[in-house]
Parts: C-alpha cells; structure tokens; sequence
C-alpha cells in the first residue's frame, strides 16, 4: 500500500466508519436503563428496621459497577450546612459499587430506623448528642428513637449520618459504567417516634448531568 493509498483508507474511515463507530460505542455505554421500585421496611427485629429502594434491571445486559450517592439533604426544605456527599451500602454487600444482572433487583440500604423502650439496647456505636435534636430521648419510658442514613463511611458523624424529626428530602445520584447515570429525590416524613414514611418523588427522576 502506497502513503496516498493509507491516507484514503484513513479519510474513508474517518467520513464513513467512524461516525458509525461513535454512535455504536455511545449505544454500548448506555444500554442498561434502570429502574427505581417502591421503598420496603424490612423489621431486622423488634427494635430496628430497615427501609430499602429497590433497583431493577429490565433490560438484557448486566449493569456495571453501580454506585448510589447521597449528595444533598434538606430539612424542612433548608439545605443541611457542612454535609459531603456520601456512598450507600448495598444490602448484603461490603462493596461502594455492584453488579446488577439482566432482570435482577438489588436492594440499597438506605435508613437504619431504630426504636426501643429500653435505653440500654442502644448500638454501642451510637452517641447521644442531646443538643441537636437528632435524637429523641423520652425520659418518661426511657425510649429512644433515631433514624440513621446507611452509609458506608462516617456513620459516627451525626450530620453525615443523622435525620431529625420532620420532613426531610434526600438527593440521590445513581453512577454506572454501561448505562444512563440518573438522579432523584427521596422524602422523608419522621414524627420523632413510631411513624416514619419514606417515598420515592417519581417525577424527580433525571438523567445525570456532569
């Protein structure tokens, strides 16, 4: 092959293959679309629960390295100061990211809602810090009630980790290697005590930008 022979082959390659080329490798990047299902309480025992969000592959071809993020919370609509984005676990799982296989669904662990009578039956993880609301202590039962974000690093910090009594909105951000990064909102409405209702905002859902 001659130099203006290679150089042919390149133009033609560049002016007829490659566009082809760029549109199949975006198609292979954002094949996986997956799907956000309604929130589940799942009552570990009589003192703790944890609420899940389901996610499911609908389509034929594994979902790559998934990673869910909290980047924002608002209480009451005010963002929470001095809060640095922080990865949920998995459930059953040590891993920050995992693969989830064409129509399987893998739950997120997303609150630890913990409830007792008994004071003493508190986490030896846990800190009481009284001065931030955080924490609802009933000196008259000696219960305690909190609600924490499961995340996989900084747990021990009360504003990484802890939601106070109210409504709260939790950002979240889906990544994945071969697919369409997503974020969406998740509300929270907690009385301080029994009641804790957590919902998906469908129309929050939108594609990841950046």
């Amino acid at each position: 092959m001659t130099i203006i022979e290679w150089f042919k082959s390149i133009s033609f390659f560049e002016k007829h293959l490659l566009p082809y080329l760029k549109k199949w490798l975006e198609k292979e990047l954002t094949r996986v679309n997956l799907q956000v299902k309604k929130v589940k309480v799942i009552n570990q025992n009589s003192t703790l629960s944890v609420i899940r969000i389901p996610f499911y592959n609908p389509t034929n071809y594994t979902a790559a390295n998934v990673q869910v993020e909290i980047v924002e919370i608002r209480d009451s609509s005010k963002v929470r100061q001095d809060f640095l984005p922080s990865t949920l676990r998995w459930s059953h799982s040590d891993n920050e990211k995992i693969n989830i296989r064409p129509k399987q669904t893998r739950f997120l662990d997303l609150i630890d809602f913990y409830a007792s009578f008994e004071r003493e039956g508190t986490p030896a993880w846990f800190h009481i810090n009284k001065s931030t609301g955080s924490v609802l202590l009933d000196y008259l039962s000696g219960s305690i009630f909190f609600a924490r974000l499961c995340i996989m690093h900084g747990r021990d910090v009360e504003n990484f980790s802890l939601l106070k009594p109210g409504k709260s909105t939790l950002v979240l951000q889906t990544i994945l290697d071969n697919g369409k990064s997503f974020d969406f909102k998740v509300a929270v409405d907690w009385d301080g005590r029994f009641e804790i209702n957590v919902k998906i905002k469908k129309n929050s859902i939108r594609p990841h930008e950046g």
